[in-house]
């Protein structure tokens, strides 16, 4: 369900910009990946997920002034970079599936080869993409070798596995009709990831490639699956090789960037029925579900 509020970087989130492959904005650091979960042309939800994240991204980097910064996963509508590029940052985004133009690299992070002169980076930022790495150590090394002592490093995740029954339910009872009357094709619908904005392939009706049809697709699977909640979507996630939140956590501490920001925020509201993020936040307050967004703020050590 992807950027905004799941990824850049991929295009399964159920909320936001761009991960790095199927979730939403962010790509870049695929994972293999299955194929059904790359997509070259924008998801329903990728503009809303950019516009949800940006406020939190651009309070994090006030402090810089206009500077050099790279965005991994910039996903096919340019992520954060142009509204990086309005306020004077010198701006790339290094996505496979990048817009043509200037501040756009159409290439994998792992595979980039910066220009001398837009090194070292103030700062990276990454929305819903590092779940699908497959080394996250040593991309967190390439990052921290990019960027200068003090510099940031700017994250919005998801913490798959505090997706639990309780969450599951509580979402899938505020899903919109047209989402539950796509039941039958929901098994197909759960291939993709947890991208806030996730959606299908490019020739199905739009309305089906939605955050809440990721929801759905997974709703039936559970069903279908005939087990419980747990075992099939940890299940699933493990097949899909994504990393969980506890783990991107576990590879941050060990990286060169000291933790500044780490916070638990609502992730699904924007695929469900009149719901905001206060009234999600409220539910993770009161111990009905859990908090699945992860927000990272980084800083780089000397030496």
């Amino acid at each position: 369900m992807a950027h905004g509020e799941h990824g850049h970087g991929h295009r399964h989130d159920a909320h936001g910009h761009g991960h790095t492959h199927a979730h939403g904005h962010g790509h870049g650091l695929a994972n293999g990946e299955d194929e059904e979960l790359s997509f070259a042309a924008p998801r329903p939800g990728d503009q809303k997920r950019i516009e949800l994240v940006w406020p939190f991204v651009r309070e994090q980097l006030a402090g810089l002034g206009p500077g050099s910064v790279l965005e991994i996963g910039c996903g096919v509508l340019g992520g954060f970079v142009p509204l990086l590029r309005a306020e004077g940052h010198r701006a790339v985004g290094v996505d496979p599936e990048a817009p043509e133009g200037p501040g756009f690299v159409r290439s994998r992070y792992e595979d980039y080869k910066p220009d001398a002169d837009e090194l070292p980076y103030d700062a990276v930022v990454a929305c819903l993409s590092l779940h699908h790495v497959e080394d996250l150590d040593a991309l967190l090394a390439s990052v921290a070798a990019q960027v200068r002592p003090g510099g940031l490093l700017v994250l919005r995740e998801w913490a798959r596995e505090e997706f639990d029954e309780a969450t599951a339910c509580w979402c899938f009872d505020r899903l919109p009709e047209e989402a539950l009357g796509a039941d039958e094709n929901a098994d197909e619908n759960a291939e993709g990831d947890a991208d806030e904005n996730a959606e299908g392939d490019a020739d199905e009706d739009p309305a089906a490639r939605t955050p809440a049809w990721w929801l759905a697709g997974h709703r039936q699977g559970w069903q279908e699956s005939g087990g419980s909640w747990d075992d099939y979507f940890q299940g699933w996630a493990e097949g899909h090789g994504l990393l969980s939140g506890a783990a991107m956590l576990d590879a941050l501490e060990r990286s060169a960037f000291e933790t500044v920001l780490l916070e638990r925020d609502p992730y699904f509201h924007t695929a469900l029925v009149d719901v905001t993020a206060d009234e999600e936040r409220a539910a993770v307050d009161a111990g009905v579900i859990r908090a699945n967004g992860l927000r990272y703020v980084g800083r780089r050590r000397s030496g």
